[in-house]
């Protein structure tokens, strides 16, 4: 599985990272690397591949995916691997893992260090950067604030 891995000033046990769509199991039209049960791939191929992710991640507990709706609702990551609607997710336990799917929208990924506690990575998938600007700005008063944007699909100004 390809992941492409962010390169940042964080802690060693702190992740980021995107996926590319090969290495799945889906079949045409979702080719490979396909997440969503949304778009009307096999339901037991898209587990698969979240399955392949969580492997590749070597994570314990399930990933915290989302019923995304392109709104500003963020909500905090939970281990009872069920999605819940909302564009962003938050983490500040050891080994929960956020996700976004993306595809013509800009993720981003902030890292925010409050006091001396650190808050694990929130990801957001917005249309054109719009819940990546809304969210944070209601969310994040750190000390400090790392963020990733993209990869994406079309360009973008930023």
């Amino acid at each position: 599985m390809k992941l492409i891995r962010a390169s940042w000033p964080v802690k060693p046990n702190i992740h980021a990272l995107t996926t590319t769509r090969m290495d799945g199991v889906s079949q045409p039209p979702y080719d490979g690397l396909n997440f969503a049960y949304h778009v009307g791939d096999d339901p037991l191929l898209v587990e698969q591949n979240r399955q392949i992710l969580q492997q590749a991640m070597g994570l314990k507990k399930p990933v915290q995916w989302l019923e995304q709706v392109h709104g500003t609702a963020v909500i905090k990551a939970s281990d009872d691997d069920s999605p819940m609607a909302a564009d962003a997710c938050w983490s500040d336990e050891p080994g929960m893992a956020c996700a976004v799917m993306t595809a013509d929208c800009l993720h981003c990924c902030l890292l925010t260090v409050l006091a001396r506690a650190w808050r694990l990575p929130m990801r957001a998938g917005g249309a054109w950067l719009t819940v990546c600007w809304k969210i944070p700005c209601g969310i994040c008063q750190p000390r400090r604030c790392y963020g990733l944007a993209g990869p994406g699909h079309r360009a973008t100004g930023v």
